[in-house]
């Protein structure tokens, strides 16, 4: 047994390195290739990379933070023409590089103390063999018949060689998993907060070139107009859904991360971050988004129940999958009625409401029926003072619900960790007044005609 378990010792420890060594190859050698015909200073970037590579082989966990967060921004393909490898490309072949020839070199020792976190079972490396299967069968498909190499294979969408650009992304995308499975199996949690921080980034950077775009373009708060973001996705010049599918992607771990920072300034600039990320995902205009983010939600709200779930089933309950159930679909119809009668803006509304009441359910579990009652009712009356300063002032509904969500964010974030310092009464009180203020939202934009249907939806609490 001794013998086994120190062959199974020695093979776990050399075949990170073969790998490592071998991708580190291959990943330079693209690298290489790819700066001999950059047409942007290849001395340059080549430095930069550099730099980068120095940096993830001196400090390995940087790359988890510094690959998310400017992967979304990084390509300047509008500008050099090169559609097949670009920017982005080269900063994950580096990140590679880096990472192979460290684990080649000298493997970062392991601070985990006890069980992974996470760990890639049999079911997650068969869907993940799946759906390598189905990538390399359409690769293969899409280069039928070969074109010759010539410049007009290489400047179009149209030529076989596209289907090597589609199919770029998963091939990074699976040789960069094993050096994260690495990653969690050495540091666990803290290699998870790094990523998701690293993603929560990427997705304020996304957001700032969303905000951007639409300053230069329809402005900022016209939302009337048919105008959809695309950010800095280049990609989206000729359609496809490149920015649907990095918000869909992020958001869920900006929320994560949110109700995980440990420290005050981390909270608040993780708020930020969600909040530009929230308009860039309103922008966007895609029900598909939009139903992405009911889909992430409820498997925020799961993995948030996770643990009570386990103790209400050791006591003979139910556990919450039912409520978790009801919740979600209460989610959707709330987006569905708050769409038909309040547009886009009314569904903003009540996607604002939804999230914080996300964020404020653990508090609400700490309160007492007539406690949440009466801080509600205090809701209620505050909400009939602002609503008439609201319906007062010109757009006035827009500017008290945005100032209502911000006190009732600030207070939830504050007390996010540790002990939970705002009172269950306070919480059902902020979320109260930021319902009805969501309802004057929709009722404003249809001007009253969509008021029945969107209170029919509000998630109210006894």
């Amino acid at each position: 047994m001794a013998t086994l378990a120190h062959s199974h010792s020695h093979t776990s420890a050399i075949a990170p390195r073969i790998y490592g060594g071998g991708v580190a190859l291959v990943a330079l050698v693209a690298l290489a290739g790819w700066l001999a015909v950059y047409p942007f200073g290849p001395w340059l970037a080549g430095v930069l990379l550099a730099v980068y590579m120095a940096l993830v082989l001196i400090q390995p966990a940087l790359w988890l933070v510094l690959l998310p967060a400017l992967w979304p921004v990084i390509d300047l393909a509008p500008w050099s023409g090169q559609i097949h490898i670009n920017e982005s490309d080269a900063l994950a072949l580096a990140t590679l590089a880096g990472l192979g020839l460290r684990e080649l070199l000298a493997p970062p020792p392991p601070t985990l103390q006890g069980r992974a976190p996470v760990k890639l079972r049999v079911g997650a490396l068969a869907c993940f063999g799946l759906l390598a299967v189905a990538v390399t069968i359409a690769t293969l498909r899409g280069l039928r018949p070969f074109p010759p190499l010539d410049a007009a294979s290489l400047v179009g969408y149209g030529t076989p060689l596209n289907s090597l650009r589609v199919a770029k992304g998963y091939i990074l995308a699976f040789a960069l998993i094993p050096f994260l499975h690495l990653a969690i199996r050495r540091d666990g949690e803290p290699a998870l907060r790094r990523f998701a921080a690293g993603v929560t980034l990427g997705l304020g950077a996304c957001a700032l070139g969303a905000l951007w775009e639409r300053m230069a373009f329809p402005g900022l708060t016209n939302f009337a107009a048919d105008y959809r973001s695309a950010a800095l996705f280049w990609e989206m010049h000729v359609g496809g859904a490149a920015l649907d599918a990095w918000l869909s992607l992020s958001f869920p771990f900006a929320l994560a991360h949110l109700r995980s920072a440990r420290s005050r300034s981390g909270r608040v600039l993780a708020l930020i971050l969600v909040g530009l990320g929230s308009y860039a995902l309103f922008t966007t205009f895609s029900r598909i988004v939009y139903a992405s983010m009911l889909v992430s939600g409820a498997v925020l709200a799961l993995a948030a129940w996770r643990q009570p779930a386990r103790r209400d089933v050791a006591e003979g309950g139910s556990g919450p999958a039912p409520v978790l159930a009801l919740l979600a679909a209460a989610g959707l119809a709330g987006c569905a009625l708050s769409f038909q009668s309040g547009g886009y803006r009314g569904m903003a509304a009540f996607a604002g409401l939804l999230m914080l009441a996300y964020l404020g359910g653990a508090v609400l579990r700490e309160g007492k029926g007539a406690v949440l009652a009466g801080g509600g009712l205090a809701g209620l009356l505050l909400a009939g003072v602002t609503g008439v300063l609201a319906w007062w002032l010109p757009k006035g509904v827009y500017g008290v619900y945005g100032l209502a969500w911000c006190i009732a964010a600030a207070v939830l974030v504050g007390g996010l960790r540790g002990r939970l310092t705002a009172p269950p009464a306070l919480v059902a009180a902020l979320l109260a007044w930021l319902a009805v203020h969501a309802v004057l939202v929709s009722a404003f934009w249809g001007e009253m005609a969509g008021l029945p249907g969107v209170a029919r939806v509000l998630p109210w609490r006894d």
